[in-house]
C-alpha cells in the first residue's frame, strides 16, 4: 500500500492587535459551500490555531469548479481549537474542516507524532487497510517518517495556493474531498493527491499518494 495521510489550508489575512495588546494573526478563508454537506456537524465560523491564529470563515457560494453549492444546516459552532494541549501533556485534535486535517497532520509531522495521528486523525478505513496487512501501527509510522519531508512539502504548496488554479478540488465519494495538485505543478512533487472523509463527526486523514 503506498501510504495514507491528509487535506487543504486557505487564504491569508493578518492583524496585529493594537496599543498595548499581545501581536495576533487573523486569517480569513473562503471555503466552498460543499463542505457543509461533507461535515456531519455545523461548521464553526472561527477556529483558533495551534500558535494562536484565528481563523476566520465565509463561504463560498456556488462553488468554483463546478461542483455546485450546497446548504449550510444549523448554527455554526462557536471558536475551536483544533489543537488542545493540556497540563498532563495529552493532545486532543479537532477537525471539522479538511483545513484542519491538514494543519493537524503538518503539526504532527513537524513534532513526530505518530502515535496521535494513528489514534485521532487517521481514517478508520485506513487504519483497517494497514491492519489487514500486517503492517498496523509500525507500518504507518516507518511510513510517515520515511516520506515525512516529501508529504510536509506537498502540504505546504498546497496551503498556499489550495483556492488557486495551482490545485484542483473534487468530491472522493466517501462524503469528503480529494485535493490534487495540477499538471502544471505535480511533477516537481513526489506526493501530489491528498483526500479527507468524514468520520464520527469530524474530518480524517484517509490518504495521500
Amino acid at each position: 500500500m503506498s501510504g495514507r495521510a491528509a487535506a487543504l489550508l486557505g487564504a491569508i489575512a493578518v492583524a496585529v492587535g493594537a496599543g498595548g495588546c499581545k501581536p495576533y494573526r487573523i486569517e480569513h478563508h473562503t471555503r466552498p459551500a460543499f463542505f457543509q454537506s461533507a461535515s456531519q456537524a455545523p461548521l464553526p465560523d472561527e477556529i483558533e490555531m495551534p500558535d494562536g491564529t484565528l481563523i476566520v470563515y465565509s463561504t463560498q457560494n456556488p462553488l468554483r469548479n463546478g461542483l455546485g453549492a450546497a446548504e449550510a444546516t444549523g448554527e455554526a459552532a462557536k471558536t475551536v481549537q483544533i489543537r488542545e494541549e493540556n497540563p498532563d501533556g495529552s493532545v486532543i485534535l479537532r477537525s471539522i474542516l479538511p483545513e484542519h486535517v491538514v494543519g493537524n497532520t503538518m503539526t504532527c509531522l513537524r513534532n513526530e507524532e505518530y502515535q496521535l495521528m494513528w489514534e485521532q486523525l487517521l481514517a478508520r478505513s485506513t487504519r483497517q487497510a494497514y491492519e489487514a496487512q500486517g503492517l498496523g501501527y509500525e507500518g504507518f509510522a516507518a511510513f510517515m517518517q520515511q516520506n515525512r519531508r516529501e508529504i510536509m512539502t506537498t502540504l505546504n504548496r498546497m496551503s498556499f495556493g489550495f483556492y488557486g488554479s495551482d490545485v484542483v478540488l473534487e468530491r472522493n465519494g466517501q462524503g469528503g474531498l480529494r485535493a490534487r495538485l495540477s499538471p502544471f505543478v505535480s511533477s516537481q512533487f513526489k506526493f501530489t493527491t491528498i483526500e479527507v472523509a468524514p468520520e464520527d463527526g469530524v474530518m480524517k486523514l484517509l490518504l495521500i499518494r
